[in-house]
């Protein structure tokens, strides 16, 4: 995949109120050039079940799973939020450009917590670019272990393209 114009990128959060201004409340940072953090951005729910909204954001140039595996990272909101991801999720291989699309899922296995829904249009697992989608289910004790992976059905289906909540 291109790797486009070497952005690190970044994404900024406004939080809503009776006086909204136009000042970041929480900026969150990509950590390495090309890693296209914040190409996508979504809500994603109550994703641990405490009463605030979480955030996922998409870094599909990230290299630590193989160059443009990419990665998505998902920040829990709270009382006071902060710029740390609370989950990082990592592609599987090079080329996955995995969070090149991110979404929250609502609640898809009825378990009363939002999950998270990945896209990795470049994954190969069912022929070149055939790509994958990928569900995180929410809950108290979150981990990087995929719930879900649907993957397209031949070479060049681009399956993850696009993905959103149900």
């Amino acid at each position: 995949a291109n790797r486009g114009n070497g952005l690190t990128g970044k994404a900024s959060i406004y939080f809503g109120g009776a006086v909204m201004n136009n000042t970041p409340d929480v900026v969150l940072l990509g950590s390495v050039s090309n890693d296209q953090f914040g190409y996508s951005v979504s809500g994603a729910g109550d994703v641990n079940g405490d009463g605030y909204a979480d955030v996922i954001v998409g870094a599909w140039g990230n290299d630590v799973g193989g160059a443009d595996a990419g990665r998505a990272y998902l920040y829990l909101g709270g009382a006071s939020m902060n710029n740390i991801a609370d989950l990082t999720l990592t592609g599987h291989a090079a080329g996955d450009v995995f969070g090149v699309t991110v979404a929250g899922g609502g609640d898809v296995n009825g378990d009363a917590y939002d999950d998270v829904i990945i896209g990795a249009w470049g994954n190969d697992a069912g022929g070149g670019d055939a790509g994958r989608a990928y569900v995180f289910f929410g809950g108290v004790q979150l981990d990087a272990i995929a719930d879900v992976i649907t993957t397209g059905a031949v070479a060049g289906d681009n399956f993850g393209a696009s993905v959103a909540g149900a």
